[in-house]
């Protein structure tokens, strides 16, 4: 059966890749060339966002100014797409709580390319609750991986490094 759907996920321009474990991920890159997706142990509500380097510090108010891309998700899993037209450049994930909270958090992170899997852990100890009124302000910004993206097309690569 997994080779059923990978051969036509393949063939609906999906990404495919088989993990260590035989697990067959499935990935729609055709907006963009990195998959970055952050899972956690807990029900806090936490949202990831991808910014220039260096990582923003608190408090931060998002704007499309200054936050290239988000999730917001109030499950735990946060997910995004890089573009591909993203400049070439130094780029941060930080995870940003939108909820207090007081104890460690197991964070897994999965960022897939057109070559790689790259799987990070990690743990957060702490974080403030974001405020919210006129605007969103993020009262705690945990740098969580950095991204330096060089080339486009055929010659672009990533260093990808876990911060956590």
């Amino acid at each position: 059966m997994t080779d059923i759907v990978s051969l036509y996920a393949s063939a609906e321009d999906y990404d495919v890749s088989l993990s260590s474990d035989s697990t067959t991920r499935i990935f729609k890159m055709d907006e963009g060339d990195l998959y970055v997706q952050m899972t956690w142990d807990t029900t806090d509500d936490l949202d990831i966002m991808l910014n220039a380097a260096p990582a923003p510090t608190a408090p931060f108010i998002p704007s499309p100014s200054n936050v290239l891309n988000y999730s917001i998700n109030t499950t735990p899993l946060e997910f995004f797409i890089i573009s591909k037209d993203e400049t070439p450049g130094d780029y941060v994930v930080s995870i940003v709580p939108y909820e207090e909270f007081s104890s460690t958090i197991n964070i897994d992170f999965l960022i897939v390319d057109s070559v790689a899997e790259y799987n990070f852990q990690g743990a957060v100890e702490n974080g403030l609750a974001a405020s919210a009124g006129f605007f969103l302000i993020y009262n705690t910004v945990i740098e969580a991986v950095s991204i330096v993206k060089t080339g486009f097309g055929s010659s672009l690569t990533y260093v990808i490094e876990n911060k956590l």
